[in-house]
């Protein structure tokens, strides 16, 4: 009956392809957006865990600091035993003077749990503390003596110091 005229059908035909054409925009803009945000949630996720990592690389070097100079107090402690200068009564009293509980468990955990690449050199720790406590009560005295004992504190001071050097490193190649 009507039919349409020439300008009515030019402005429905162009308002359908700016329709069209503004959908598509949209859609290709929501898609970048979506990228930037997982791209900025990846980012964040990452700094965090960074950032949690780092904590606990922090408390594991302060953990382990802190048995490790307790151990230190021990055995320097034990250097009169060692040296026949006063009965093993007095050298259980000295341990039990300078016992701190918690300290090489947390560290402990914290390697087992969180960074199992530190596990070599903490056991390496752990067998140089070992080879010190062979001369604590209520073993002999003389198993290797005080120069035995110094080499055995010495080794273990080493071995402590490679374990903290090891952590310094993954804290820095996070």
């Amino acid at each position: 009956m009507n039919s349409i005229s020439p300008q009515i059908l030019g402005a429905i035909i162009g308002a359908s392809i700016s329709l069209v054409a503004a959908v598509i925009v949209l859609i290709f803009t929501n898609k970048a957006h979506d990228r930037r945000q997982a791209a900025q949630h990846a980012y964040e996720q990452d700094k965090e865990n960074k950032r949690h990592r780092q904590a606990k690389l922090e408390d594991c070097y302060l953990a382990f600091s802190r048995w490790e100079i307790c151990f230190a107090g021990i055995y320097i402690g034990m250097i009169g035993y060692v040296k026949g200068d006063f009965t093993e009564e007095r050298a259980y009293e000295i341990v039990k003077l300078k016992t701190q509980g918690g300290s090489k468990e947390q560290a402990e955990m914290i390697i087992n749990l969180h960074f199992p690449n530190l596990k070599e050199k903490y056991d390496a720790t752990q067998s140089a503390r070992g080879e010190i406590v062979k001369y604590f009560p209520p073993n002999p005295k003389g198993s290797g003596g005080l120069k035995g004992f110094y080499s055995a504190q010495e080794k273990f001071e080493a071995a402590a110091q490679q374990l903290k050097e090891a952590i310094r490193i993954e804290l820095e190649n996070l």
